[in-house]
């Protein structure tokens, strides 16, 4: 009778580690695309939930000056096309964590293109660190 009490809770366990596991979501990298030679990505692996729902949350370094005509899309996520993006930001990290100043990015989903609009590229000065923040969802 122990071994089919100890075979029974060891069933049961291994089924609520397995939906715990289920549960985790997987992750999915964030690349730059060609011309954006001018940033850094410090933190580039994002949680995909399910299969849809990408959340953005990475951190790149402006290291060089970026023009307006060259960064209007700065990062994609290979082999993904995007359906919908809602309201994402970079915010501007300071000295000692603080952060100040927001910037809206967008999601060009003709070509799958996270950017920045090119009139707002001038507050994304060299030497500067941003977290990017938002939700994707996938075709």
């Amino acid at each position: 009778m122990g071994v089919v009490n100890d075979s029974i809770a060891t069933k049961a366990s291994t089924t609520e580690l397995q939906t715990v596991e289920n549960k985790i979501a997987k992750t999915i990298n964030i690349e730059k695309t060609s011309p954006a030679a001018q940033i850094t990505l410090a933190r580039y692996t994002c949680p995909l939930i399910g299969d849809k729902i990408i959340l953005v949350d990475i951190a790149f370094n402006v290291t060089g000056t970026i023009t307006a005509n060259v960064l209007e899309s700065m990062f994609y996520f290979p082999y993904k096309e995007f359906l919908v993006a809602t309201d994402l930001s970079a915010i501007k990290i300071n000295a000692g964590g603080n952060t100040s100043t927001v910037v809206p990015f967008f999601a060009n989903n003709a070509n799958s293109r996270i950017g920045v609009n090119g009139t707002q590229t001038s507050l994304l000065t060299n030497g500067t660190s941003w977290n990017l923040l938002g939700v994707v969802v996938l075709k």
